[in-house]
């Protein structure tokens, strides 16, 4: 079964609405003519899925008829086969001037706009396509999957069901509106249009998961998980296929009264656990195991600090530390929330990462790579995302396996969103959703790239290479913590370099961003005492030592 419409976004519903691209022709057939026979050519290379050739041609019939609507409707398509969605929306813009009445235009801008971010503007487009034509099916199902993007659910179902009454045997159309029914809490409704669908792809493991979640939601705890379990036996290489809650790995006493104290400090740390842990419990005894080395092969430690990019994240161990893991403390950050709901919060993550911990040794592989530059930044931000999804599908194990049978004797609501359940696109078509850099897994995985890279060329005094990059990374919005420190390694660069005015701009600018920076009072100290100013590199030089005082004084024990 092809991916359901609502679930990639990467696909796009409204691309239907060039589906018959070939077909519909808005000016009636013309004797031949240069214009019209590139246009044909381009029709050819689209049905050969050789975009880039059949922008080309478009692009000469629109060279040689400017007024030719249809080559600017066909270029936009492909410009958006190939991700260009701004040129796409540009395409139709002209599109529309010719022919301001074409719904099929405007709908084709709405998602343009849409995988632009522009969800205002992409909501008028498809208001408009729909008025135009109403029976314009795949306008509605846009429309419903851009107001579903948007947060509103309701007003989703309400669009899939105009979509469904236009065309009542569109498969995906029952799924996607089976998604919004599901985030509205409709389960029931949700099931329905899930069963439909599973009489014509009973294989299919994302309707079978689909359904499994919403059964687990509506408290048919039993009945879900069969079908969440049906649906990891069926996805390929499904890591939770063969999930066992336990390796068998021989840990002595001491591991595991060190495992049982991380968890005992973490429940000190993040209260919202304590209600329903047991001592010795099944879930306590997994979790002290999963510290006490059956994790990573040695044992790892809890760190109350919160997380710095995530709701969780693992630290990898390093010498004379071992690796910890961080959970964000969501006894705060839910105050409204029932107590069953922080401590799945709570407990959700920490299982995460206590899988995906056990992957540091490719982690680590792939970072090495990465500072040799060995792999681009796109291969190392796609193979770290692999990785995760590993640990993804084994926490979506443990919940099947492990969680849900303890939900079901103790007689507690949970959310199967909160263990991927409602994620089962293959690692490719998932990646390819992914553009923000803004957002992960480019966030944080891109920007660790960054600096792998800048610190090899630091190490191999390559100071140019260093400085182009870091300058690349300033200039790369969505970072602003790290600005403080790209600018401090900006002024290294400089100050390696001779360029001592430049050093001097970047020092100022990494102590304006923060004035507790005691490396970059050192770096402005080294400046001012290469430009003769001893009394200010005095200054700046016992501001530093002021401020590293301080510092070891936090990190004294309390």
């Amino acid at each position: 079964m092809k991916t359901p419409l609502l679930i990639s976004a990467s696909v796009f519903a409204a691309r239907g609405c060039a589906a018959s691209i070939i077909l519909l022709a808005l000016i009636a057939p013309a004797p031949a003519n240069p214009a019209r026979v590139a246009y044909d050519r381009g029709n050819e290379s689209i049905a050969e899925g050789d975009y880039p050739a059949a922008i080309r041609h478009f692009s000469m019939a629109i060279q040689l008829n400017p007024g030719m609507a249809d080559a600017w409707f066909s270029r936009s398509w492909a410009h958006g086969q190939m991700g260009n969605f701004a040129q796409e929306a540009a395409d139709l813009a002209r599109c529309i001037e010719l022919t301001p009445d074409y719904a099929e235009a405007y709908c084709n801008r709405g998602a343009a706009y849409a995988r632009m971010g522009r969800l205002d503007a992409a909501l008028e487009d498809l208001d408009r396509a729909v008025a135009l034509d109403p029976s314009l099916t795949v306008a509605w199902v846009t429309r419903g999957w851009l107001r579903f993007q948007r947060g509103e659910p309701r007003e989703a179902v309400a669009d899939y069901t105009r979509a469904l009454k236009l065309d009542p045997n569109d498969i995906n159309v029952y799924v996607s509106r089976a998604t919004s029914l599901h985030a509205l809490g409709e389960h029931g409704r949700a099931i329905a249009d899930l069963d439909r669908v599973l009489k014509v792809y009973p294989e299919d493991p994302e309707l079978l998961g689909m359904r499994g979640a919403a059964k687990v939601a509506l408290g048919q705890i039993n009945e879900g998980a069969a079908d969440l379990a049906a649906a990891i036996e069926r996805n390929p290489h499904d890591a939770g296929a063969n999930y066992h809650s336990s390796k068998r790995v021989d840990l002595s006493p001491e591991s595991l009264k060190h495992g049982e104290q991380q968890l005992r400090a973490m429940i000190r740390d993040r209260p919202g656990l304590e209600p329903f842990l047991d001592p010795g419990g099944a879930l306590w005894r997994w979790a002290v195991r999963r510290f006490a080395g059956e994790a990573l092969g040695e044992p790892i430690d809890w760190d109350p600090a919160p997380p710095l990019d995530s709701e969780a994240e693992h630290v990898a161990p390093m010498p004379g530390r071992r690796g910890r893991i961080r959970v964000k403390p969501y006894d705060d950050a839910l105050p409204a929330a029932d107590a069953d709901a922080i401590f799945e919060a709570l407990w959700s993550h920490l299982v995460f990462e206590l899988h995906n911990i056990g992957l540091v040794p490719r982690f680590e592989a792939l970072r090495q790579q990465a500072a040799a530059g060995n792999v681009s930044k796109r291969q190392f931000v796609e193979r770290i995302f692999r990785y995760e999804q590993e640990a993804v599908q084994q926490t979506r194990g443990y919940y099947v396996k492990v969680y849900l049978p303890w939900v079901a004797e103790k007689g507690l609501k949970t959310d199967p969103n909160l263990w991927f359940a409602d994620w089962w696109l293959d690692v490719e078509t998932a990646f390819r959703g992914f553009t923000d850099p803004r957002e992960y897994p480019w966030t944080p995985y891109g920007r660790q790239y960054d600096w792998l890279r800048t610190h090899a060329h630091l190490e191999a005094e390559e100071y140019p290479e260093a400085l182009e990059l870091l300058q690349a990374m300033l200039a790369e919005e969505g970072y602003p913590a790290a600005v403080g420190r790209v600018q401090f390694w900006i002024g290294e660069c400089h100050l390696e370099l001779g360029n001592l005015a430049a050093a001097l701009r970047a020092a100022d600018a990494a102590i304006d961003f923060d004035p507790d920076d005691a490396d970059a009072y050192e770096l402005r100290a080294e400046v001012y005492e290469k430009l003769g100013d001893a009394n200010k590199a005095a200054a700046d030089r016992a501001r530093a030592s002021q401020l590293d005082e301080s510092a070891n004084e936090d990190d004294l024990p309390r």
